[in-house]
């Protein structure tokens, strides 16, 4: 593996050049420096654009998140020939290790910082060419096999497991998680008749009745930036009332995660579907909306009132119902294994965090006292 100083369109970067076999990428890692914003920004269109990919990996939420996080960051590039076939983003940050180590860290679009990965990315992975998919992430294989410039790397939530076996590297797993989707391609005529049980249904459609007999319910699918941001105080306060008492707080109280929420809310890739009783929300989905899939982000619901009601099962019947009359393909509810998740979906998955560490007899030691203490 030859380690020299290059040019990547007027950009200078560490190359790393495998020359295995004439398959393989140039992997280059440039620091956010010496790569001006509109320029990663045209190289990441470049690449999304020529991709299949997740809302995750798309420039409009990878935009919103970078712009929250001040610390600095080096780009991962991967280019055939001078034309760009995939791209990361990597945060650098360092532990201690029997308080006496220093370990570095790697984390793939990711901070390593919760304050700033409260903005949640699942679906991770490197944006690649459609394609180019096995040779980026073979030619990253090859690349964290030679690398000494860190001791661990941090990937997730992902739903790819090729990283799990990398020469000269052990993988331990974080987190796994289970979510949920709706495969709209299995609804034939109606979805509430045909997908949720006989009990879930019922408990919906009573819920409808009873606000119904209480005023005038209405159903809307909001994309106006200015209506958005108009209901930011509902969401915020009505989603810290039900997770300030939980182990995981609400992002709307930490000021990175509200600035980068901001941000999605007066993009076009966000839309509300929201509930209301006589004109007031009583219930607020926020959805990412990218290619042929709707995203179910977080929800802010009024429990006050309506404790005993079904509203969260309710208005995510009807934004189903709504997005797939609209001609979209998936309603996926993201990680997180709630009981609603899986009465209203037709699939389930499972993604993972994973850390990818170099098997120095430290690390390895670490984990065998991981193991003694489960």
């Amino acid at each position: 593996m030859l380690v020299q100083l290059l040019e990547v369109n007027g950009l200078q970067g560490y190359n790393i050049k495998n020359t295995i076999h004439d398959s393989n990428l140039d992997v280059s890692l440039i620091s956010c420096h010496e790569m001006p914003f509109n320029k990663l920004n045209q190289i990441w269109l470049e690449i999304e654009n020529n991709a299949e990919c997740h809302v995750f990996l798309s420039w409009s939420w990878i935009s919103c998140w970078l712009r929250s996080c001040p610390q600095e960051y080096k780009i991962l590039l991967f280019s055939d020939e001078g034309k760009h076939k995939g791209i990361a983003i990597i945060f650098e940050s360092k532990r201690k290790l029997f308080k006496l180590l220093n370990v570095k860290q790697w984390f793939l679009n990711r901070t390593g910082n919760e304050k700033y990965d409260q903005c949640w990315i699942e679906y991770n992975d490197i944006l690649a060419v459609k394609g180019f998919e096995k040779q980026v992430a073979e030619s990253f294989q090859r690349f964290i096999a030679s690398s000494s410039q860190f001791d661990e790397l941090i990937i997730g939530m992902s739903n790819d497991n090729r990283y799990q076996k990398i020469n000269g590297y052990s993988t331990e797993t974080l987190l796994a998680d289970q979510g949920y989707l709706v495969n709209f391609n299995e609804i034939n005529n109606d979805y509430l008749e045909e997908i949720p049980s006989r009990n879930t249904r019922q408990k919906i459609n009573k819920t409808k009745r009873l606000l119904e007999s209480k005023g005038d319910l209405g159903f809307e699918i909001i994309s106006d930036k200015t209506k958005k941001l108009g209901l930011l105080p509902f969401i915020s306060e009505k989603h810290k009332k039900k997770w300030d008492s939980t182990k995981t707080p609400s992002g709307f109280n930490n000021p990175v995660f509200l600035k980068y929420f901001k941000a999605c809310l007066e993009s076009d890739f966000s839309q509300l579907a929201t509930l209301s009783l006589d004109g007031r929300p009583i219930a607020v989905l926020v959805n990412y909306i990218y290619q042929q899939n709707i995203n179910f982000y977080l929800s802010a619901i009024n429990y006050d009132q309506h404790a005993k009601l079904q509203l969260g099962m309710l208005v995510h019947s009807l934004a189903i119902e709504h997005y797939r009359k609209q001609g979209f393909i998936v309603y996926d509810f993201l990680v997180g294994d709630a009981r609603y998740k899986k009465s209203l979906s037709t699939d389930s998955y499972q993604q993972i965090m994973t850390r990818i560490y170099n098997n120095k007899f430290s690390l390895n030691l670490e984990m065998k006292l991981k193991s003694l203490k489960n």
